[in-house]
C-alpha cells in the first residue's frame, strides 16, 4: 500500500517549520551600537544610537542610558513616556528621546549644546520582565581652537624667539613647526594650560640663531577630529641682528657728538686768534638765547613728542595685541623714545654750549674793541702834544729871527703898548706877560 505524496510533502513542511523555530529561539536577544568612533563638537549635538537584535518592537520595555558606570542616569523611558526627575541636573532640558523606529527595536537619544563635560564612556540598557541586556558607547567632544597667534619677542644675545599660542582645543592638539618646505623644526619649549572648561591652550617657542629660510609655520592638530590650523609668518633678515637699532642710535649718537665737538673747537678758534666772523655776534647769539629760552624747550618738546606719535601711531592703527610683531614693535618704539630724548639732552646740551662759547667771545670782542679805542685815543692825545710843541718851537725861532735883524716892526705877543714922538728920539718898552721886546724908533 503506498502512501500519497501529499504526506510526505506535509512532512517536510513540518520538518521545515520546526527548524525555523529552533533557529529564532536559539538566537539570542541583545543590544547593539553602531560600529564606527561617535565624536561630537563642543557647542553641537551628539545622536547615542543603540537596537536589538534580532529587531523586534522595544515599545513595552524600559530603556535607560547611563553615564560610565551607571552611576549617572542620563535619561530613562519607561511606560511609553520620559520618567522626569530621575536623570542628573546637568543633562536635564539637554536630552532629546527619538523613538521612530522604536518598533523595530531601535532609539536614539540626543544630547544638545554638548561640553567638555560629556566626554567619555555611555550604556544602553534596554529592559523587560524577562529580558535585560546592555551595550557601551564612548562619545569623544572634540573642540576645534579659535586662533593660532604667532608672537616675535625682542633678539636676544642667543638670537630671535618666536611663540606660537593657541587655545580653545580638546583634547590636547599636536604641535609642531615646520619650514617652508614641510619638514618639522624641533622647537625649543613646550608648555599647556586648562581653564575652567578644561579647554587646552598650548605654547610653544623656538630659538632661531641666523636662520635663512624666513618662513616659519605653526601646526595645531586635533587628533580626533583631523583637523588642523597653521599660521605662518615671514620675518626679515634684519630681526636676527638684534643691534640693528641699536647701531642706528650710536651713528646718531657719534654724528651728534662730532657735531658738538666740531662747534666747539671752531669757536675756541675764532676765540684765540681773534676772529670772531661778525655774524655770529649779530645774528647768532640772539638766535642761541631764543632757542634756550623756556618757551622754546617746551616748543621742542612738543615737536618731539609729535614726531613720536607720527611715529608710533601707524604701528599702532594697523597693530593689535595679537599682532605677531607686537612685542618687537613695542621694544622699538621704547628704543625711538630713548634716542629721542638723548637727541633732546644732546639739543639742548650744544645750543647751552654755544651760547656760553658766543657769550666768551662777544665778550672777548668788546674788551678788544674797548683796548683799541683806548690806544686810539691816546694815540690821538699824542699826536696833538706833539702839534703844540712844534707850533710854539716854531713861533719862537721866528721871534728870535726878527728881534736879530733889527726890524721895525713890533710884535705884540700878549698885550702890548707903544708911544712915539713925532719931534723927538724916543726909546720905548713894550711889555708882555709873555716877552719883553726892546724897540728903538728914529722919526727924520
Amino acid at each position: 500500500m503506498m502512501e500519497p505524496a501529499s504526506s510526505y510533502f506535509s512532512g517536510y513542511y513540518m520538518c521545515f517549520l520546526l527548524l525555523q523555530v529552533m533557529t529564532s529561539t536559539s538566537e539570542k536577544l541583545m543590544v547593539t551600537v553602531p560600529k564606527g568612533h561617535l565624536v561630537a563638537r563642543v557647542g553641537g549635538q551628539a545622536a547615542l544610537s543603540c537596537q536589538l537584535s534580532p529587531p523586534q518592537s522595544a515599545e513595552h520595555m524600559e530603556v535607560h542610558w547611563f553615564r560610565g558606570d551607571n552611576s549617572q542616569l542620563v535619561y530613562l523611558y519607561r511606560g511609553g513616556h520620559e520618567v522626569n526627575g530621575e536623570a542628573a541636573p546637568e543633562y536635564v532640558n539637554r536630552t532629546e528621546f527619538v523613538k521612530e523606529a522604536m518598533g523595530e527595536g531601535k532609539v536614539t537619544l540626543k544630547i544638545h549644546n554638548v561640553s567638555i563635560s560629556d566626554d567619555g564612556p555611555y550604556r544602553c540598557l534596554f529592559k523587560d520582565t524577562d529580558f535585560s541586556d546592555m551595550a557601551n558607547m564612548n562619545l569623544s567632544v572634540a573642540a576645534f581652537g579659535l586662533e593660532t597667534q604667532i608672537h616675535v619677542q625682542v633678539p636676544t644675545s642667543d638670537g630671535l624667539v618666536v611663540e606660537c599660542n593657541s587655545g580653545g582645543w580638546f583634547p590636547q592638539p599636536q604641535m609642531e613647526w615646520r619650514d617652508s618646505r614641510g619638514e618639522v623644526v624641533p622647537h625649543s619649549s613646550k608648555s599647556y594650560s586648562q581653564d575652567g572648561a578644561r579647554l587646552f591652550h598650548m605654547k610653544m617657542t623656538l630659538l632661531l640663531r641666523n636662520f635663512s629660510d624666513c618662513n616659519i609655520t605653526c601646526y595645531v592638530h586635533n587628533p580626533v577630529i583631523g583637523e588642523e590650523k597653521q599660521t605662518s609668518i615671514i620675518l626679515a633678515n634684519d630681526l636676527f641682528d638684534k643691534e640693528h637699532l641699536t647701531k642706528k642710535f650710536l651713528i646718531l649718537f657719534s654724528c651728534l657728538t662730532i657735531a658738538l665737538v666740531l662747534t666747539y673747537i671752531c669757536l675756541w678758534y675764532f676765540i684765540r686768534k681773534d676772529h670772531i666772523p661778525e655774524c655770529l655776534l649779530t645774528g647768532l647769539i640772539p638766535c642761541c638765547y631764543m632757542l634756550n629760552s623756556i618757551p622754546a624747550q617746551f616748543l621742542f618738546c612738543f615737536i618731539c613728542s609729535v614726531t613720536l606719535l607720527f611715529v608710533y601711531l601707524p604701528f599702532r592703527t594697523r597693530v593689535s595685541i595679537s599682532d605677531p610683531l607686537f612685542s618687537l614693535y613695542n621694544s622699538q618704539i621704547k628704543t625711538i623714545s630713548i634716542m629721542i630724548c638723548v637727541v633732546m639732552l644732546y639739543s639742548t646740551l650744544l645750543i647751552t654750549g654755544v651760547i656760553k662759547y658766543l657769550e666768551a667771545a662777544a665778550n672777548a670782542a668788546a674788551a678788544a674793541a674797548a683796548a683799541a679805542a683806548e690806544e686810539d685815543a691816546a694815540a690821538a692825545d699824542s699826536t696833538a702834544a706833539e702839534a703844540s710843541v712844534a707850533e710854539d718851537a716854531a713861533t719862537e725861532d721866528a721871534a728870535t729871527e726878527d728881534t736879530a735883524t733889527g726890524s721895525p716892526e713890533i710884535f705884540s705877543l700878549s698885550t702890548a703898548s707903544f708911544t712915539s714922538d713925532a719931534n723927538s728920539n724916543t726909546t720905548a718898552v713894550v711889555a708882555a706877560p709873555e716877552l719883553e721886546v726892546s724897540c728903538q724908533s728914529t722919526t727924520a
